[in-house]
């Protein structure tokens, strides 16, 4: 019997030793993970403060990437953008570059090198070879200026692989109108360098009067600044001898990608299905994948688009529309179906407020009545949509967009746009003051800068918005977030004393800030209240307002400044940008797993 106890002692002794060895190992794993995770993070923050790549000058020799000459890179022509956005066009193209990855082997001392083939990326370059072993692939861009930092990005694979033997990426990042050294890394599943390559290549520079380097600002916030870039929609946009392109900056406000347009601006950019969507022009929206090929075009026939549009989470578009040869505009919703590529109009918003419409006029020299000026939408469910008003600076939300007979949901706005119509019933009420300090189930007690009694101050010429449910709300509760722009205008209700609301800007004077607002909905009570605020720069019109890994990014058109604001709304860091007009928004993305790992 001893001896069985013996046994079993020594046994659970060993079998202790090699769990806490196999802990041991796995808690080293876990924190080396997430040292590399931060050193990436760090690697790619794209801020000077972190220094300039060390290489070790001569231990790689340099080779020149050229697009003419014996040993050129591959390149394609394009007739204009609209040929760029034709998907046969673009098959094309894919189909010479397949043929041509047949005709040698290409291996990572020898690739295969095409300088933007698709035409959808003007500072990029299409890169393929093949490797024995599964790797992956690290590049470093730099350039000889010391205001310019490194750009530092790991290769992503279409196919989702961290490691792979056939490797084709696009290489974004390139500086325009300099020499850019570009060190290419290729590490085994050991995380080991195997090789290394070095490529100097000069872009030209891009056309019109963009900026390479945007100036910065320092912010109080002592957060660390978000990884990703910001792509600026409709940058200059009201300026008609401006290039119609999103440019693409890293956060040291760097140019690093241009993404050319037919026409218009791109008011929104949405990933789906592997695919980069966003309107080329008013009237067609284009899926890139991420080596740059355009794979679907959707045309919109009888329609424009104008200012914004949602996915709805079933396979379509929701936007924001003018119906051609129509005497009215900016009052239509529009569904575009992506698998089947047709459009039809959901919502006709003159048959919602027929009243409404009847009161208003065209203002001198308008050839056409823009009596709602929608400029913002937002999904509140699968079949109800919220669109913003800037005309009578109200939130309005619309039920059964798919049904036959739409209907109208509720009013947030202010009650002197909406009394004494047939709709001051569906206006909703602030919440009162014990509800605005928290005691509602899910609201929120820091409010930052926020007022707490009920007569907050509602919006006025909102922009931006964004429905947000959160966990622990009822079905009929949730946020909205939007770009208070704090400003009153109607050029189609002269009837409307914007004037008389102190502390608003208006067209004869400018208020002294913008603010965030984000509300707290109940449609089971029929009521809002400001969960949070913080004052903003001030624009009349135009901006945006982005939720991002825990951050606001912040464009204030008119004031022409961007700026990442933490949690609080204090700012950590801006860029400043010099254009005739405005841009119309500028959100942060990082690209992961599109462009990189």
């Amino acid at each position: 019997m001893k001896h069985y106890l013996k046994v079993i002692l020594l046994t659970s002794v060993i079998m202790l030793v090699v769990l806490g060895a196999v802990a041991g190992l796995a808690g080293k794993g876990y924190l080396s993970r997430k040292k590399e995770e931060k050193e990436v993070s760090q690697e790619e923050l794209d801020m000077n403060q972190y220094g300039k790549s060390k290489r070790e000058a001569g231990s790689v020799p340099v080779t020149t990437l050229s697009k003419s000459g014996e040993d050129s890179i591959l390149t394609f022509s394009h007739k204009n953008t609209k040929e760029i956005y034709n998907v046969k066009a673009s098959k094309a193209v894919k189909s010479e570059l397949e043929e041509q990855k047949t005709r040698e082997r290409y291996n990572f001392e020898s690739p295969l090198w095409a300088y933007n083939p698709y035409g959808t990326n003007e500072l990029s370059f299409y890169l393929y070879f093949k490797t024995a072993d599964a790797c992956k692939l690290k590049y470093t861009i730099q350039v000889n200026d010391e205001d310019i930092p490194d750009f530092t990005r790991t290769c992503y694979s279409a196919d989702g692989a961290e490691f792979s033997k056939e490797h084709e990426y696009q290489i974004v990042g390139l500086v325009p109108g300099k020499e850019n050294y570009i060190y290419l890394d290729l590490y085994n599943t050991k995380g080991e360098v195997q090789k290394s390559a070095v490529y100097r290549f000069k872009p030209d520079k891009l056309s019109g009067n963009v900026a390479i380097q945007l100036s910065q600002a320092d912010g109080k916030s002592g957060e660390q600044l978000s990884n990703g870039l910001y792509f600026f929609l409709g940058y200059d946009t009201d300026n008609k001898k401006a290039p119609k392109k999103i440019y693409l900056y890293d956060n040291s406000g760097v140019i690093r990608s241009s993404i050319p347009l037919v026409n218009y601006r791109a008011d929104r950019v949405l990933f789906f299905n592997g695919t980069m969507i966003y309107n080329y022009s008013d009237k067609g929206f284009a899926a890139v994948n991420s080596l740059g090929q355009v794979v679907k075009n959707y045309p919109l026939k009888g329609y424009k688009l104008h200012h914004d549009f949602v996915y709805d989470g079933y396979g379509n578009l929701i936007m924001l529309a003018t119906k051609e040869n129509s005497n009215t505009v900016e009052d239509r919703i529009v569904s575009l179906n992506l698998e089947k590529g047709t459009s039809k109009e959901s919502v006709d918003l003159g048959k919602i407020f027929p009243k409404m419409k009847k009161k208003a006029s065209k203002p001198s020299g308008a050839k056409k009545l823009n009596w709602l000026r929608l400029n913002s939408i937002a999904m509140a469910g699968s079949n109800s949509v919220i669109v913003s008003s800037k005309e009578l600076s109200s939130l309005i939300k619309i039920n059964g967009i798919t049904s036959v007979v739409p209907s109208l949901g509720y009013i947030i706005g202010p009650n002197f746009v909406w009394e004494s119509t047939k709709y001051a019933d569906k206006v909703y009420t602030k919440a009162n003051k014990e509800e605005e300090s928290g005691n509602t189930n899910g609201t929120q007690n820091n409010q930052q800068n926020a007022s707490t009694e009920s007569t907050f101050k509602s919006q006025f010429g909102q922009s931006d918005i964004q429905v947000i449910n959160e966990n622990g709300l009822g079905s009929e509760q949730y946020y909205i977030t939007m770009y208070n722009n704090n400003y009153g205008n109607s050029d189609t209700r002269k009837d409307l004393k914007w004037s008389d609301v102190n502390g608003i800007g208006t067209k004869k004077k400018k208020a002294a800030t913008s603010k965030y607002y984000k509300y707290y909905v109940d449609e089971s009570a029929g009521t809002y209240q400001l969960a949070e605020s913080f004052s903003i720069p001030y624009s009349s019109y135009d901006s945006s307002i982005q939720n991002y890994k825990e951050h606001f990014i912040v464009n204030s058109g008119t004031k022409c400044s961007l700026g990442e604001y933490d949690k609080d709304g204090v700012l950590i860091h801006g860029l400043n940008y010099n254009v005739e007009t405005y841009t119309y928004r500028i959100y942060k993305y990082d690209m992961k797993n599109f462009w990189f790992q």
